[in-house]
């Protein structure tokens, strides 16, 4: 018991000033130790995930654009002006395919893994399969084999 510990008003224990949060508004401890919180508000998320969920997806789109803004510059380093002029220069289609991306989401930032430049916005498919194939050279060129085999195969058996 010293001017450096605080009473937790819910477990009853002395404890450092440290594991005591700040007020913001008073400037003043909170009465409750961090643990003592933190269980609290576990239980809570625990019994109430719809709420939980609600007010996530609220924050979320209440700052959609920010944290969208902020996701390109720390995984990109690009602005969403940059992301929006690349947008505008593929026509607001995919770089690969040249199509839409129908579900709904934007296209993806395609970047070399390996040097991180950009190398333009892909849809969901396109980006997908070229993160499978990207780094095992020649895959590309036996699936085009592939599926030419199997195009021969279907003419001869159907006479087209």
């Amino acid at each position: 018991m010293s001017d450096e510990t605080k009473i937790c008003g819910n477990c009853k224990e002395f404890k450092a000033l440290n594991r005591f949060q700040y007020r913001k508004e008073s400037q003043n401890l909170r009465g409750t130790c961090k643990d003592c919180r933190y269980k609290r508000i576990k239980k809570y998320n625990e019994k109430n995930p719809h709420l939980v969920k609600a007010r996530s997806d609220r924050y979320r789109s209440r700052h959609k654009e920010r944290l969208r803004a902020q996701q390109l510059r720390i995984k990109f380093n690009i602005t969403i002006d940059a992301y929006e002029r690349m947008f505008r220069n593929q026509n607001g289609v995919c770089a690969i395919c040249g199509k839409f991306n129908v579900d709904g989401r934007r296209l993806a930032v395609d970047h070399d893994h390996n040097t991180g430049r950009i190398r333009g916005l892909l849809c969901r498919m396109c980006n997908v399969f070229l993160g499978l194939i990207e780094n095992t050279p020649g895959l590309l060129h036996k699936f085009s084999e592939y599926i030419e085999k199997f195009s021969e195969k279907q003419r001869e058996v159907h006479g087209y």
